[in-house]
C-alpha cells in the first residue's frame, strides 16, 4: 500500500516505511502538519520500487527496522545507491541502537519507537541542517543491567 500527500509549500519529500500502516499514517500526518510532502509504504519492497521508478526522489527516508522481507537497514543501503544525498532515519521498537554495529553503512539517525512528534521533527531538522549520525538519547530503550556494553 502506498499513500501520497503533497503540499504546495513543501519542506521536502519524506518516505515513511512501516509494515504497521496506522503507525506510518500517523507519522505522515505529523510531517504533513509541518509542511512536509509524504509518501507512506507498508513494505521496504514497495518503497524501493517507487524510488526506482519515480523521477522525484525522497529527501528523507524514515523506515522501521523490523519488517517482513527486507529490513529497514537493507532498504537504507539500497536506497543510498539510488539517491544522492538521501537522509535516513531508522526507527524500531524491537531493536536497540547497538544492532547498527553489524552494518558498515549507518543511518543518519536512529529513533526508538514510540517517539514523540517533537523528537521526530527535531531529528529531521537536524538532518536538514547537515549534522551527522547521532542516536537521540531520549529515544533509546534502556539497557538491561545484565547486558554487556555495546
Amino acid at each position: 500500500m502506498e499513500t501520497q500527500q503533497q503540499n504546495a509549500q513543501s519542506r521536502g519529500l519524506v518516505y515513511v516505511v512501516d509494515d504497521q500502516e496506522i503507525f506510518a499514517e500517523v507519522v505522515a500526518a505529523i510531517l504533513r502538519s509541518e509542511d512536509f510532502e509524504t509518501r507512506t509504504f507498508d513494505s521496504a519492497e514497495a518503497a524501493m520500487e517507487q524510488i526506482e521508478r519515480s523521477a522525484k526522489k525522497p529527501d528523507v527516508l524514515l523506515t522501521d527496522q523490523v519488517m517482513p522481507g527486507m529490513s529497514g537497514m537493507e532498504l537504507i543501503i539500497k536506497c543510498r545507491t539510488l539517491v544522492d544525498g538521501l537522509k535516513t532515519i531508522l526507527f524500531s521498537g524491537q531493536v536497540r541502537d547497538d544492532v547498527l554495529s553489524k552494518y558498515a553503512v549507518k543511518p543518519d539517525k536512529f529513533l526508538g519507537k514510540p517517539f514523540q512528534p517533537a523528537v521526530l521533527l527535531d531529528t529531521i531538522a537536524e538532518l536538514q541542517s547537515g549534522t551527522g549520525f547521532r542516536v537521540m538519547p531520549e529515544s533509546v530503550p534502556p539497557r538491561n543491567a545484565d547486558s554487556p556494553p555495546a
